[in-house]
């Protein structure tokens, strides 16, 4: 009996080895399997927000968790110092389709500010995770008043893992 239970305990160990393991492997390779596995939706949804109806503002932003069919637009007001805001509504069932499938695989926002765009797969107070497509440079984040920030280049040009972990 004695045997068996050495054994048990064992097992549990190595078990909970392979799962601190597994926990290590690097979040940005799961995020480059997490862009390869959706990358027709979300390059669908990059042509989108790069049209002209969007250029004109700074911040445009998607809460999927939230709405599959509302856009919050921004744009700095330099008369009053800060931001007019205009809401859109997504008609395209094909676009609202996509938002469906990353809402889905685990997105939650999709932000448009700066030089980049911003998918978002993780969200709590002090930290954000996610992709940033970014196509002539390296996203410039040091606006973002952060703790830690880390950006990885994924294998897809143009393409970053991020990780932000707020005061």
């Amino acid at each position: 009996m004695r045997m068996n239970y050495k054994f048990f305990i064992a097992c549990v160990l190595t078990l909970a080895l392979i799962i601190v393991g597994i926990n290590r492997i690097s979040t940005s390779n799961l995020s480059e399997r997490k862009y390869s596995e959706n990358s027709g939706q979300i390059t669908t949804i990059c042509e989108y927000l790069n049209g002209e109806q969007f250029k004109t503002y700074d911040i445009v932003r998607l809460d999927i968790f939230d709405s599959l069919t509302k856009i919050n637009c921004s744009k700095k007001d330099d008369s009053n110092g800060g931001y007019v805001n205009t809401d859109y509504t997504i008609t395209d069932s094909n676009l609202i389709g996509c938002l469906e499938v990353l809402s889905n695989h685990g997105f939650l926002r999709i932000i448009k500010e700066y030089n980049y765009m911003y998918f978002q797969t993780k969200g709590s107070f002090n930290e954000s995770v996610g992709l940033i497509y970014s196509p002539v440079e390296e996203p410039d984040l040091s606006g973002i008043n952060a703790k830690k920030q880390i950006l990885k280049k994924l294998k897809t040009d143009g393409w970053y893992y991020n990780k932000t972990i707020y005061d």
